[in-house]
């Protein structure tokens, strides 16, 4: 039987180990699964042998050669693949892709990447990264196969950092509409008390700069001048989690606005919204769009260089027409000024179509209800059970770089 090993930093929250924990409950149906774990930390559910490789998860800031760094510990690595006899390794950060290159032992080597490369680096840039830049231009082509989520993302990577384009391939992001749906039920009475009196808006998403929260907190003032018994609920935690709490008590918002932090189990929330809401400047195939999707709320995402336009248009490659407010035909897009444009700072138009895309859905039942409809399709269309082939077809090949 075929040994696949999934690599991995941890299995905590959040949409990578998502997507990797549905990945693993397949895979086992026919091959043996392995779960190779940086860390011990384990929040998913998942199917398979974890196998925690007792590597230091974050490279040493003052190591002047990085590359000797991640020689040394996917020495570990590989010792653990040729014990196992892994016959393929799925990797799923940068970091955990060059370990993969760099422990190959006698497996498949494939890369599955879930951020737009370009811009995450470029938002990296400490004493070590122009090395582990170089290092992804060297090593990413030592791969077998490279998967990206997105045609954006396969061209960004072939342009930004000359990979191979035969190397890379477009699968889509996928979820598991049925667990996503079972896992709403939780807390679902209380939640409908509490969200079923007024219009409430859901953001999921690490509380960090690229996220915007500050820019939908901004926005949400404009939108209570026409809704004010409106609320604003945001889930997630993260580094701007006090800055955050002190421009809601700024804004005199504490009553309406509401920092819940990580849940393990965010799906009740998005299920009983009457908008769901993405700002982020950057994403590759948000998940969590998807999961608003089959959970029947309508959304509202910023059009980032990847992920939403492609999940909400239903369209590869489609361009951004830029027409400031967006209605697709699975949701609402609203367009950027520019990726590069710093969202921490105020921002009085792009605010003001938060405001008007937002208020636009609480206003129009029945574009909202059209909307859920459709939204719903597009969910179906990225159940796991649908996507996976293609996933196996990548997984389970037997074609090597040569």
């Amino acid at each position: 039987m075929l040994k696949v090993a999934l690599l991995l930093p941890h299995l905590q929250i959040g949409g990578v180990s998502r997507l990797a924990s549905d990945l693993s409950f397949k895979i086992v149906e026919e091959a043996e699964c392995f779960i190779f774990l940086l860390s011990e930390l384990v929040e998913q559910e998942h199917a398979g042998t974890v196998v925690n490789l007792d590597v230091t998860q974050h490279r040493d800031p003052s190591d002047s050669n990085i590359l000797a760094s991640y020689e040394q510990r996917a020495e570990r690595i590989r010792r653990v693949k040729f014990a196992l006899d892994i016959d393929v390794t799925v990797s799923f950060t940068t970091d955990t892709h060059l370990l993969n290159i760099l422990s190959r032992a006698r497996d498949r080597v494939v890369l599955s990447i879930h951020s737009f490369l370009s811009l995450a680096r470029s938002e990296k840039r400490g004493p070590q990264d122009s090395q582990l830049d170089e290092l992804i231009r060297s090593l990413f082509p030592r791969a077998d196969r490279i998967l990206v989520l997105t045609v954006r993302m396969k061209n960004d990577i072939v342009e930004s950092f000359g990979i191979p384009a035969c190397l890379v391939q477009v699968v889509s992001g996928f979820i598991n509409v049925a667990r996503v749906r079972q896992s709403a039920s939780d807390e679902a009475e209380y939640l409908r008390d509490v969200f079923g009196k007024v219009p409430t808006i859901v953001s999921v998403g690490a509380l960090r700069g690229v996220k915007c929260h500050r820019l939908l907190i901004q926005a949400f003032v404009r939108v209570r001048q026409t809704h004010p018994n409106a609320n604003l609920v945001i889930i997630g935690d993260g580094p701007r989690k006090r800055e955050l709490a002190s421009q809601i008590d700024a804004l005199g918002l504490r009553l309406c606005v509401r920092l819940l932090g990580a849940r393990r189990n965010p799906s009740p929330y998005v299920a009983h919204a009457s908008v769901f809401a993405l700002p982020s400047v950057r994403e590759a195939f948000p998940l969590v769009i998807l999961e608003a999707l089959c959970l029947g709320t309508p959304v509202v995402a910023a059009d980032c260089p990847s992920g939403p336009r492609e999940i909400l248009t239903g369209v590869n490659n489609v361009p951004s027409f830029g027409r400031g407010i967006e209605i697709c035909m699975h949701g609402v897009l609203v367009q950027l000024a520019d990726t590069s444009v710093d969202y921490s700072q105020r921002n009085d138009v792009i605010e003001e179509r938060w405001a008007n895309a937002i208020s636009l859905l609480l206003n129009d039942a029945s574009l909202r209800n059209s909307l859920v409809r459709t939204g719903s399709a597009r969910a179906a269309q990225l159940d796991v059970g649908v996507v996976w082939p293609f996933w196996k077809r990548e997984i389970f090949s037997s074609e090597v770089n040569s």
